[in-house]
């Protein structure tokens, strides 16, 4: 079946919520779903959200959790997996081309993510994204070996579907980032995520990227599909 790679969790929708300050007992929760998965393949977590939510950032401190417990951990950023700037941006900048075109999610999920999980190795090299303003891809190598978990960040990995011969029920544990994009905008200028000018970055998040994020919620509904939320915003935090 599409996408059936094998989801272990057991766990509903929303039925983890964690601080981004945090992460024990999602690294846990983690542990435990890949106690239960068959010897031969790697455990699955995908961990999304908008842009600038921080989900680079938590994934690497998650896989820090995990592997200080002995777990053997690939970490996959996804934004090697963009297109190049002429594909995902057409003459108008739309956001409805961007959400469509942004990702290379077939490629991600049928040369990577798929052989990844299912033989717990890979070796593979491919042509991945540079920023916004770069059309040139450049020469990537992901090799990894004897994996038990396989972590994977990035936006719109939750698009229904099938994508490379894979579904979103293929993650074993889905997680969502909940972040405002007045957070997310402020964090990605004060890192200069897009090597931009703070203006052209901040004219990019607002005129495309958060509205094609906004399609992805509309028509994707990703949040409501996650089994952890793991909220990484002040602004969120009552009290």
């Amino acid at each position: 079946m599409p996408g059936a790679i094998g989801s272990v969790s057991g766990r509903g929708v929303h039925d983890l919520r964690v601080s981004g300050d945090n992460l024990s007992p999602l690294a846990s929760a983690i542990m435990a779903a890949a106690g239960s998965v068959a010897p031969k393949r790697a455990l699955l977590v995908g961990i999304s959200g908008i842009g600038g939510s921080g989900k680079g950032y938590l994934a690497q401190r998650l896989v820090a959790l995990l592997r200080a417990e002995g777990q053997s951990v690939a970490m996959i950023p996804g934004d090697d997996w963009l297109a190049a700037p002429s594909v995902r941006f057409d003459r108008w900048r739309s956001p409805e081309n961007y959400y469509q075109r942004a990702m290379r999610l077939d490629d991600l999920y049928a040369k990577l993510i798929v052989p990844l999980v299912r033989d717990r190795g890979v070796d593979l090299s491919f042509e991945g994204a540079h920023t916004a303003s770069i059309e040139s891809m450049r020469p990537v190598r992901i090799a990894h070996r004897e994996i038990d978990i396989v972590v994977l960040e990035g936006v719109y990995l939750f698009k229904l579907g099938t994508h490379g011969g894979m579904t979103r029920d293929a993650f074993d544990l889905r997680c969502w980032v909940d972040c405002t994009f007045e957070t997310a905008l402020e964090r990605a200028l004060e890192r200069r995520q897009e090597d931009l000018p703070p203006d052209l970055a901040r004219a990019e998040y607002e005129q495309v990227y958060f509205p094609a994020q906004r399609i992805h919620a509309k028509t994707d509904a990703p949040r409501d599909c996650a089994h952890a939320i793991i909220v990484n915003d002040p602004r969120m935090i009552s009290g």
